[in-house]
C-alpha cells in the first residue's frame, strides 16, 4: 500500500512508496529519453523519481506517473508547459488522484 499525502496546499516534500523522503521538482531527468521533462503542477501531490523496479516515476498519491503530450494535459493545465509533460496517471485518466483528491 502506498503512502498518501493528506495535507492541502503545495507540498514540497513527502514520503515515497519506498519510504524515502522525496522532494518536489519542476523538471525530472528521464534517462530513457536522455532529456529533462517538465512536471505538471498540482497542489497537494507531485511527481518524483523512485528507485523501485517498474515505473521510475510515481505520484505521491500512489499512482504511476506517465509522460503525456500537450493534447492530453491541456484540459488539466491552463498554460503550455512543454510538448511532453510528466503527470499522474490517475489524475489524467479519472480527473482525480488515486486518493480521491484533485
Amino acid at each position: 500500500m502506498s503512502n498518501v499525502v493528506r495535507n492541502l496546499g503545495r507540498r514540497t516534500e513527502a514520503r515515497g512508496v519506498d519510504g524515502d523522503l522525496v522532494q518536489r521538482k519542476d523538471y525530472i531527468f528521464m534517462k530513457l529519453y536522455n532529456a529533462t521533462m517538465p512536471v505538471m503542477n498540482t497542489d497537494n501531490h507531485f511527481i518524483y523519481q523512485t528507485r523501485r523496479l517498474g515505473s521510475s516515476t510515481k505520484c505521491t498519491c500512489g499512482a504511476d506517473a506517465v509522460l503525456m503530450g500537450y493534447e492530453a494535459y491541456k484540459k488539466y493545465h491552463s498554460e503550455f508547459i512543454g510538448n511532453e509533460v510528466l503527470m499522474c496517471y490517475s489524475f489524467f485518466q479519472f480527473g482525480v488522484h488515486a486518493d480521491g483528491s484533485h
